[in-house]
């Protein structure tokens, strides 16, 4: 495992949108998952939330330009600590294996415990721009510019479609050999991170074909044409195979029996959002306790980009349950 001692930071943030007019009390308690809403009170009446540097009232009504700060003794949670796996590297580009349950980025709880800070303080890349993201529980390939101006070729690239992604997932039961999802999803939930298909969402296609599989579990690989935020997590759950250790779209205690298979109703989604907020927030947070054991298995496993390909190590969950399995379908 990899720990950070505590640390004093002040964490800033320009107004969004959707806070503009709410007050600053409502922002954070509806937001902000971390802490309860009596203590963002007591903090903004001591001075350690303030807007543009000035004491505010818990009623301050924020506005387009306002900057806010929070000042807060930080205790990052602990996280995996298995090596960072470089796949390939030249001047302009570095292409990594990230290991599950690391962030991507400094955000939130996390600022030196995340792959990013890895790269910069332990491997030497004091100069790194991200032209994707992965989630925190997802592990795989990240490719990071070295340069300005590489990173911004692949980005445009990325905007023009020209980024070809798959993935491998492990999902309970007997998945179809084929089958391609293009339900709209929407974010139902900022402060949750909460997604679901909707009639009202982005559209959204994922293509999945059955790798290896069984009555109990099956190794799909997954090809998303879109990039909406849970999207293949998502989608799974819709289809009625949530991924192995998914805490949150392969929860029965949260979703029910069906586990969020097919359509939400309006009525039974804020029951859903009811429940996560019990368990005070995502529950896929991690509280310095995780273990190795526990991790989503969706893994980034190959990318295409720019005329180079780049393919990354299986985990070992994917290479157990292809030994195991008698069906054996091409990956190409």
């Amino acid at each position: 495992m990899r720990f950070v001692e505590e640390y004093n930071h002040t964490f800033k943030a320009h107004a969004k949108a959707r806070w503009v007019g709410k007050s600053i009390l409502s922002v954070y308690s509806k937001e902000f998952i971390d802490k309860s809403p009596e203590y963002y009170k007591s903090a903004i009446l001591s001075g350690s939330i303030r807007v543009n540097s000035r004491l505010i009232s818990p009623d301050y009504k924020i506005s387009p330009n306002d900057v806010i700060s929070h000042e807060i003794v930080v205790k990052e949670p602990s996280v995996i600590g298995d090596a960072i796996e470089i796949q390939f590297q030249n001047n302009e580009l570095v292409v990594v294996n990230k290991p599950p349950n690391l962030p991507v980025h400094p955000s939130g709880r996390y600022r030196y415990n995340t792959l990013i800070s890895i790269l910069q303080y332990e491997v030497g890349l004091k100069e790194t721009y991200l032209i994707h993201r992965l989630d925190r529980l997802t592990s795989g390939l990240m490719i990071i510019g070295l340069t300005r101006d590489k990173a911004r070729n692949l980005c445009s690239l990325i905007k023009d479609g020209s980024f070809e992604k798959e993935y491998l997932a492990l999902v309970p039961g007997q998945f179809p050999e084929h089958i391609e999802c293009t339900e709209p999803i929407l974010t139902k939930s900022h402060k949750l991170t909460l997604n679901i298909v909707h009639s009202e969402g982005k559209p959204s296609k994922t293509k999945f074909i059955r790798l290896f599989g069984s009555k109990e579990q099956s190794l799909v690989l997954c090809k998303p044409f879109t990039g909406r935020t849970h999207q293949i997590r998502v989608h799974l759950q819709y289809l009625g195979f949530p991924i192995v250790g998914d805490p949150i779209y392969g929860d029965i205690d949260i979703w029910g029996r069906n586990l969020g298979k097919g359509s939400i109703s309006s009525e039974e989604i804020e029951k859903i959002i009811q429940r996560l907020e019990k368990l005070n927030g995502r529950p896929d947070r991690n509280d310095g306790s995780v273990k190795t054991s526990q991790s989503l298995h969706l893994h980034a496993f190959r990318y295409k980009i720019d005329g180079m390909q780049f393919e990354a190590s299986k985990p070992e969950w994917a290479i157990n349950t292809s030994s195991n399995k008698k069906e054996k379908l091409c990956i190409d």
